[in-house]
C-alpha cells in the first residue's frame, strides 16, 4: 500500500512556544528548517525511504543548501499568500483569513504561485510537477492557473474531507489530478498514528488509494522544545509502517508508477469513496470561468 510523506516547508511564522497557543509575527526567519531537514534526511537514508517536500519559493531562495542535492527525494510547489507581500491582504502571517489563495482573484493567484515556481526553478534547478496550497485553499481558479503553468498534480485538498478509500481524481474541465491529503502525521500525534496505519495495514485488501501524510518540519525544528522526542516518535513511525508493509513512495512515484497505470478494483474502496460524491459534484459545477 502507498504511502506518501510530505513535507509543508514554511519560514517561522508562529512564535517559539512549546505549545504555539500565542502566535506571533517574527522577523523573516528559517532556523527551524535549518534544524529539521538535515535530521530529516538523515533518518530518510537510515530507512532508505523518500520525501516530498513542498517549498515555499522564499524557501528555495534563502535554503537552497537544503534541497540543492534532493536525490531520491521530490520538490513541490507551497504557495502561501503571506510570503507574497505585493499581493498579501492581512498584516501578519497569522492572518489565517487572507492567508488563502481562494480568498485572490485568478490573477493574484498565477502572480503568486508563478512567483514561488520560478524561485524554485531558479534557485534548484528542478521544474516541479507538484502543488500544495497553504491552509489546503483553492478554488477553480487555483486549478486553472496550475493547468496553465503546468503543473499535473494538487495535493491541496482539506484533510477533513478524506474517506478512507477516496482515490486521486482529475479535477473536471482540466488535465489537473487531485491526490488528497489523507491524514496529518505529524509526530506530536504519532500514538494516534500508529493506531490509524496499523489498522489500515490488516484490511489493506479492503481500501485502495494513496495514503498522504503531511507534516511541518518547523515543528521538528522549534529550539524551544524537545524535538529528540518528537524524532523518535517520528522514527518509530516509519518503523511500524515498514513493518507492516507499507511502500513509501514521492507523491509522482506513486500517481504515475502505483497507480494511474495500475487496474485495480477495489471493491470497498470504491463503495467508501461514493461518500465524496456530493463533495466532487460541487467541484464540477463550480464556475470554471477567473474571476
Amino acid at each position: 500500500m502507498p504511502i506518501c510523506l510530505t513535507f509543508d516547508t514554511e519560514r517561522n511564522y508562529y512564535e517559539l512556544n512549546s505549545d504555539r497557543s500565542i502566535p506571533a509575527y517574527k522577523e523573516k526567519s528559517f532556523s527551524m528548517l535549518e534544524n529539521a531537514i538535515p535530521k530529516l534526511y538523515e533518518i530518510s537514508d537510515e530507512f532508505d525511504i523518500p520525501l516530498t517536500f513542498f517549498l515555499c519559493g522564499e524557501v528555495a531562495e534563502n535554503c537552497s543548501h537544503l534541497f540543492s542535492d534532493v536525490g531520491k527525494h521530490s520538490i513541490g510547489v507551497h504557495t502561501h499568500p503571506f510570503t507574497h507581500e505585493d499581493i498579501f491582504k492581512g498584516i501578519s502571517p497569522n492572518d489565517r483569513e487572507n492567508d488563502r489563495l481562494e480568498k485572490y482573484s485568478y490573477e493574484d493567484q498565477y502572480k503568486m504561485i508563478s512567483k514561488d515556481l520560478q524561485i524554485i526553478k531558479d534557485n534548484l534547478n528542478i521544474n516541479p510537477r507538484i502543488f500544495r496550497a497553504g491552509k489546503h485553499s483553492t478554488n477553480m481558479n487555483t486549478f486553472i492557473a496550475l493547468e496553465k503553468l503546468g503543473i499535473e498534480i494538487d495535493c491541496s485538498m482539506h484533510p477533513p474531507f478524506q474517506f478512507v478509500g477516496w482515490q486521486p481524481f482529475k479535477i473536471p474541465n482540466t488535465s489537473i489530478w487531485e491526490i488528497p491529503t489523507y491524514s496529518d502525521v505529524s509526530p506530536e500525534i504519532a500514538p494516534l498514528v500508529n493506531k490509524l496505519f496499523r489498522f489500515t495495514s490488516f484490511t489493506k485488501l479492503l481500501f485502495d488509494g494513496i495514503y498522504v501524510g503531511i507534516i511541518h518540519p518547523m515543528t521538528l525544528g522549534n529550539p524551544t522544545i524537545d524535538t529528540n522526542i518528537l524524532f523518535k516518535n517520528y522514527t518509530k513511525m516509519i518503523e511500524n509502517m515498514i513493518k507492516w508493509d507499507y511502500e513509501f513512495l514521492t507523491i509522482e512515484d506513486a500517481f504515475y508508477q502505483t497507480y494511474k497505470n495500475r487496474n485495480v478494483c477495489n471493491i470497498f474502496g470504491r463503495t467508501i469513496s461514493l461518500g465524496t460524491k456530493p463533495i466532487r459534484y460541487l467541484i464540477k459545477n463550480y464556475n470554471f470561468k477567473p474571476i
